[in-house]
């Protein structure tokens, strides 16, 4: 039960990139196209790698381990993992009642509701076919109110989640949330597919498909949206080493409607915090390229090659605090 909750949780986790809401944001295409230049691309190459970085944050659910509970700044996401438990039990049917919806709701600790309604076999083992939407209607939760729905779909199992190894890909998506928290407010809307495949508990790999996503935050009366498309990041454990790659279409704040692919030429690896090692590049639609390479001392180094002709004119090494 455990396992298959943490794999939900990271695709909740993911979701905190989506966009959308009432109206949603802008699409990108309707954006107007910044060029890459030398007095922007720091701050473009800090903003792919934290969009970028957004997937890697699927690795730290720590929180969903040891309870906590959702905090004020956060995002429908961390809700989904407080609810999910509540959901399972909520929509388990006996095995007569097999393909059989179930709705259930509850009133949310600060007012509102939040639905649960899908299809589960077994509580305790997910099966195929498996399928949870989970919907607040204006809840107010640890300070964030929260509107819209999360649905997962469990597509394969394979193994005893109980035990190595197994396997488990998992369909979800979000329509229409909104979360508020303070002078904030998040938007999402897009889908993903996560496959996690565990041959023992030092050893395993997490994929992570987007084919549609847009995400913003809104604060002070300022907007930032990203959106993803055909992105992919893998994430694979092996003993005490950790490395990533991310390869797709992206686009940041600071360069509008001029996306970025991004392409992994080697991949981040650490065994202690912030990758030690790897080497990216994002190629804008106008031809502006950055490189991102991994450095010891928490850093990373930003270049620029404004031209895409091999040569980086101006470079930045920032902290990975600063990106992250």
């Amino acid at each position: 039960m455990k396992k298959i909750a943490i794999s939900v949780a990271m695709v909740s986790v993911l979701a905190a990139c989506g966009g959308g809401g009432d109206a949603g944001p802008s699409p990108v295409s309707e954006r107007p196209s910044v060029a890459l230049t030398a007095a922007n691309y720091e701050v473009a190459g800090k903003e792919v790698l934290g969009g970028s970085s957004n997937a890697g944050t699927l690795a730290d659910f720590s929180g969903f381990l040891t309870g906590t509970q959702v905090s004020a700044g956060m995002t429908f996401p961390q809700f989904v993992q407080k609810k999910y438990p509540i959901a399972l039990q909520a929509i388990k049917q006996p095995a007569y009642l097999s393909g059989v919806e179930v709705s259930e709701s509850e009133a949310c600790s600060g007012g509102g509701s939040v639905r649960y309604s899908g299809s589960v076999r077994d509580e305790y083992n997910p099966s195929s076919g498996d399928v949870i939407t989970i919907t607040a209607n204006n809840c107010r939760e640890d300070g964030a109110v929260l509107n819209g729905a999360m649905t997962m779909r469990i597509s394969s199992v394979n193994g005893n989640i109980d035990s190595y190894p197994f396997s488990l890909t998992i369909d979800a998506s979000t329509n229409d949330f909104r979360a508020s928290a303070g002078a904030a407010t998040y938007q999402s809307s897009g889908s993903m597919t996560m496959s996690v495949a565990n041959a023992s508990f030092s050893s395993g790999e997490l994929s992570i498909n987007i084919p549609s996503m847009v995400s913003s935050v809104s604060s002070g009366g300022k907007t930032d949206t990203f959106q993803y498309a055909n992105y992919k990041m893998v994430m694979s454990v092996r003993a005490s080493t950790v490395s990533m790659t991310m390869n797709g279409g992206l686009t940041v704040p600071s360069l509008g409607g001029n996306s970025v692919t991004i392409q992994t030429l080697q991949p981040f690896a650490s065994t202690t915090g912030y990758p030690t090692s790897g080497v990216a590049a994002a190629t804008t639609a106008s031809g502006g390229k950055m490189r991102f390479t991994a450095s010891s001392g928490s850093r990373v180094l930003i270049e620029l090659d404004a031209a895409n002709d091999g040569v980086y004119e101006v470079s930045k090494l920032v902290s990975w605090n600063e990106v992250l």
